[in-house]
């Protein structure tokens, strides 16, 4: 069994994201990709 704390930090690390674009607006197109980038490598 794996462990889900990789996937947990991606979650949590993609709702900051989506949070400080809320907030600031100032997220980028790269910061989004990033995020999703850690969540696919942390679901492979």
């Amino acid at each position: 069994m794996r462990s889900l704390g990789p996937l947990v930090g991606a979650v949590a690390n993609t709702f900051m994201m989506v949070y400080y674009q809320a907030e600031t607006g100032l997220a980028t197109r790269a910061d989004f990709q990033e995020a999703m980038r850690a969540l696919r490598q942390a679901c492979d």
